[in-house]
C-alpha cells in the first residue's frame, strides 16, 4: 500500500486562488488572527494613490501569496524572487492565474561572490533560510539585487520593496542601499534580531542605514499583523 500524498491547500486572497506551500500555517494563522498577512495589502493600496505607476519587489516570494495580496489591494506589477527549488513550482501555478505584470525572479538574494547550498539550509520548501547554508562550494550562485534588476530595469525605481528571506533580510537590505537611496521605496521587511548571533547588531545597523539613507518613519507589526 503505497504512502497518501498531502492534500493542497488553497487560500482565497481576493479574487486569486493560492496553493499553498506544504505544512503552511497561513490558513490557521489567518483565521485566528484577522490581520495576518494583511498590512502589506493596505501599504500597496495607499502607494498606488501616491504613485500611479507603482511596481513593487517582493524578495523571498514564496509561493506567492505575497502578490496575491499587494494585488488584492492594487493590481500593480510585482518581480517576484524567490530561489527554493520546491516552491517555485507552486509559485510558478499561481502567478499564472494573476494576470501580467507578475514576473518571477527564481534566484537567491545575496552578494554575487557568494555561493549557497540548499542541501544545507532550513525548512526547504516552506521557509528556506541561508543563514548556515553560505558555503564557497555551493552549488547556487547568490546575486545582489542590483544585477537582478539590471535583468529587470522596468523594477529599477519600484517604490515598495518587501524582503522576507528568514534571517538574511539585514545583508540584504544593506547590500541594496545604492537602489534603496535612488529609488527611495516603502520598505516592508522581516525584523527577527534572534536568527543568528549577530542579528541584534545588524538589525540596528540596518535601521541606522537606513536613516542615513534619509528614512525617518518607521511602522512596526507583530507577527499577526497587529500594528
Amino acid at each position: 500500500m503505497g504512502l497518501r500524498r498531502p492534500k493542497p491547500q488553497y487560500a482565497q486572497i481576493g479574487k486569486y486562488r493560492v496553493r499553498l506551500a506544504l505544512n503552511s500555517q497561513w490558513l490557521h494563522l489567518r483565521s485566528v488572527y484577522p490581520l495576518y498577512d494583511t498590512a502589506l495589502g493596505r501599504i500597496a493600496g495607499a502607494l498606488r494613490t501616491k504613485y500611479p505607476t507603482l511596481h513593487a519587489i517582493d524578495i523571498g516570494a514564496n509561493v506567492g501569496d505575497t502578490a496575491a495580496v499587494i494585488r488584492e489591494s492594487a493590481e500593480i506589477p510585482v518581480l517576484c524572487i524567490e530561489g527554493d527549488p520546491v516552491l517555485l513550482p507552486i509559485l510558478t501555478e499561481n502567478v499564472a492565474r494573476m494576470g501580467p505584470g507578475v514576473v518571477i525572479k527564481p534566484s537567491l538574494v545575496g552578494p554575487d561572490a557568494k555561493y549557497g547550498n540548499l542541501e544545507l539550509t532550513d525548512d526547504v520548501g516552506c521557509n528556506a533560510s541561508l543563514v548556515r547554508a553560505l558555503a564557497p562550494n555551493g552549488s547556487v550562485k547568490l546575486r545582489s539585487l542590483a544585477a537582478i534588476l539590471a535583468d529587470h530595469p522596468e523594477f529599477s525605481s519600484a517604490k515598495l520593496m518587501k524582503t522576507d528571506a528568514e534571517g538574511f533580510d539585514f545583508d540584504i537590505l544593506r547590500q541594496s542601499l545604492e537602489f534603496i537611496k535612488q529609488s527611495r521605496p516603502v520598505v516592508f521587511f522581516e525584523y527577527n534580531p534572534h536568527f543568528r548571533v549577530d542579528a541584534p547588531h545588524a538589525g540596528v545597523d540596518t535601521i541606522e542605514a537606513l536613516i542615513r539613507a534619509g528614512y525617518s518613519d518607521f511602522f512596526y507589526y507583530d507577527n499577526f499583523g497587529h500594528p
